[in-house]
Parts: structure tokens; sequence; C-alpha cells
């Protein structure tokens, strides 16, 4: 029965898997592993080169597993880093927050892509040069003007938080080889400072927009004809500086009307699942664990009420097909499902660019909200208290400093204390002379 082995590629959300069958216990079994080949729909040329990876790798991983079978016990020490990689993020799912792991798995698909396509590599093998030709492979493929092959749209248009993307790269390649070496598969971490030297990226801080309270006034002027369910989006960002989360995960029991109150308890996240769609996750928490209570006034509180009015008339038009699964939410679709992180973002970036404001995200309503209370004279303790940060020094980078306001305090500075009246007649003379 031991000797029963077989195998084949299989295809999962445009990806080549190697599917094993063996029998243990006189029990069928199959085991699935990742090639992180992606499955080619463009030219035949294309279509047949990946094939052709794709059947190799078959070829590999059945003759590893039938050895390891033969064997007993699985030698490590021939194990590729890209399935290295794949074990430690099993591993991780046991004692990491759902988000996390997400987060993971998004990076671990460009550090599988690499090590298997460009350079197929046992984890003993790997060297740190080996490490930092990964880190130029990904900073060539996000360049704007990059049209190669495994091209990779960056964040921002202008290359910038290319070096905070590879960083993250390194450190989760760090915790892969952790992990090996402490199973004793590598005696080493190559991406370790500790144990050998990396050069690592970097990091990069993006500068970020804000509105200046007059800027704010007009956007929010121009606000005014936008779906009700948008418009009370960004004036919970702008007014209260709520975070994407904590609008989209705002329920009507938080609202006290007549205290004119509203408390976040309830955070609604959005990830990429493993089949590379799109999944919601559902916290009675926030990021800084705890609850905020905030104070709204009449002019929001109106708008709030017509909003879980028209949720009340949706559901009786939709009757039966109304999805009953988000009651209680307050931004729902007329459906009743929930609206998307994503949507509320698209929808701000559109709205962003038709109105020909500077490009702002939707998280620097948060920014702006901050900057304009601190710029009125409001300290940075009461900012921290609003925004719910548990550090101050991260109240402190959100109160951008206008640039406006910092050309005239260097000129009422250079005005005040002049270097000039400081020179001596023997020192204007020799400044004349030379």
């Amino acid at each position: 029965m031991k000797d029963e082995i077989s195998g084949c590629l299989c295809k999962k959300a445009g990806r080549y898997f190697v599917r094993i069958y063996f029998y243990e216990n006189r029990q069928r079994r199959e085991k699935s592993f990742p090639t992180g080949l992606k499955v080619e729909n463009g030219s035949d040329r294309k279509n047949t080169q990946a094939k052709n990876n794709a059947h190799l790798m078959l070829a590999n991983i059945l003759s590893s597993f039938k050895a390891n079978r033969m064997h007993g016990t699985p030698d490590k020490r021939n194990q590729l880093f890209a399935d290295a990689a794949s074990e430690w993020l099993e591993r991780q799912t046991s004692h990491k927050a759902e988000s996390t792991i997400a987060g993971y798995r998004y990076a671990l698909a460009d550090i599988i892509l690499y090590f298997t396509e460009v350079n197929c590599v046992r984890t003993v093998d790997l060297t740190s040069r080996m490490v930092e030709d990964y880190f130029s492979w990904e900073r060539m493929r996000r360049q704007p003007d990059y049209s190669g092959p495994h091209k990779k749209k960056n964040k921002y248009s202008d290359g910038t938080g290319i070096e905070n993307t590879i960083l993250h790269r390194a450190t989760i390649i760090r915790a892969v080889l952790q992990y090996c070496k402490r199973d004793g598969i590598v005696e080493k971490n190559v991406a370790s400072k500790r144990d050998s030297w990396v050069e690592l990226p970097q990091p990069q801080q993006h500068v970020f927009q804000v509105f200046t309270p007059e800027e704010a006034d007009e956007f929010v002027e121009a606000l005014k004809g936008e779906p009700l369910w948008f418009r009370v989006a960004v004036l919970l960002a702008l007014m209260l500086g709520l975070r994407r989360s904590e609008v989209i995960g705002l329920r009507v029991s938080d609202i006290d009307f007549k205290a004119h109150e509203l408390v976040i308890q309830c955070v609604v996240t959005q990830q990429a699942g493993e089949d590379r769609g799109k999944k919601l996750t559902v916290k009675t928490k926030t990021k800084s664990t705890t609850t905020k209570c905030l104070e709204i006034w009449d002019e929001l509180l109106t708008c709030i009420e017509a909003m879980i009015e028209g949720n009340r008339k949706n559901e009786e038009l939709f009757g039966e097909d109304y999805d009953h699964a988000w009651k209680g939410f307050l931004f729902r679709d007329v459906d009743g499902k929930l609206i998307q992180p994503d949507t509320l973002t698209k929808t701000f970036s559109k709205f962003v660019e038709r109105i020909g404001c500077k490009k702002l995200r939707f998280h620097d309503l948060r920014h702006s909200c901050a900057s304009i209370l601190h710029a009125n004279g409001y300290s940075i303790k009461t900012v921290q208290e609003i925004l719910g940060h548990k550090q101050l020094t991260t109240t402190i980078m959100y109160t951008h400093a206008y640039e406006k306001e910092k050309k005239q305090a260097m000129n009422y500075m250079q005005s005040r204390y002049a270097m000039t009246n400081q020179l001596s007649d023997a020192e204007k003379q020799t400044n004349q002379t030379n």
C-alpha cells in the first residue's frame, strides 16, 4: 500500500496546486501542496511555459513525497524554501488573529512566487545574497515604469512605499528562517542581522495630505447631493476622527439619541481570503481595545435617523430577499448587505477626483480632524482622547503642521532674532570685504 502514491495538478483561485494521493492505515488520503505558479490565460507560449513549470514541480514534489514515505520520516533538509514558508504560515493560524494571517498570506504570495518561478531553492541552500536578490526583484517589478514579467502595481503611483513593502517581506522571511532554525533545518538565519549581514531597505515615511479648516469647509459643502450613507461616513471620519473600520462597524445600538452620544465598540475589517476573495471580520472592540464615547450634534443625528428609516423601508420593500445577517448595523445597502469597507474607499477616491480637490485617502480625514483640532488650540491630550490612541506619540504623528503656518512661524523667529543684529562692526566689515 505504501508504494501506491500518485499525484496530479489542480487549479484553484488562478494558481496551480499539486495534489498527492497515498494510503495510510489502509485509508486512501490526499495532501495538497501550493506551487505558487499562476495559471496563464494569455498567449500560448506563456500558457505552455506555466504548465511545464507546474509539471516539473509536480514531479519534484511527488519524488520527494515518495522518498520521505519510504524512509518513514520526512527529511526537511530537502524542503524547498517556498514549502517552508507555507508550513510556517500554517503554524501561525493557531495563535494569530485572522487579520494578521490574511496579511501574512498576502505577503507570502510574493515570496513564494519568487522562490518557485525565479529561484527555486532549498531552505538549506538559501544565502544572504539570494535574499537580497529577492529584495531587488521586488523593488524592480514595483517601479511605475516597469513593464516586464510579474509586474506588480504599487500602492502609490509615484513609487513611494516600495521600501516599506520590501521591509515587511524581509520581516516575514526572517520569521520563516527562524522557524527553520528552531527545527534544526538551518544553522543560521541568513536574513537576520545577528546571524548574517543582510542589506535591509530603509523605511520610508509617506507624506500624507490633510485639509486646512477652510478646505474642510469647502469639502463638506461639496458633499451636498451625494448619497446619504456616504455623507454620514465622511462626516464621521472628518468631524469625529473615526477609522474606516469604526464607521462601517457602527450599530444603531451604539447611538444614544437622548444623550447625543456615540460609542465605538465594534469594528468591521476586510481581508483577503485563501481563495483571493474578500472576507469581512467583525470585532466587538476597537483597535486600541478600549471603547470611545463621542458627542454628536443635532444635524448629524438627523442624518443618522434618516439612514435608519431608509433601512427600515428597504427591509419592507425587499421582504424575504432582504439580507438580515447585518441587522442592527447602520451602513447597509438597499438589499440589507453591509456596505463593504472597500466600497467606501473607492467611492471616496472617485468623489475626490470628481470635485478636483487635493488628493486624499479616506483615512486622511482622520488626520485632518486631528490637525484642525490641534491648529485651533486644543491640546494633544484632548486630540488623543478623541482619536482613541494608546500612545501620545501616535497622536503627534497625526497632527500635521500646515506649511503656511510653518513659514509664518519661521519668519517670525527670524525677524525677532535676526543674526544681522548679532554682528559686530568688525564682522560686518569682514563680510563686506569678502
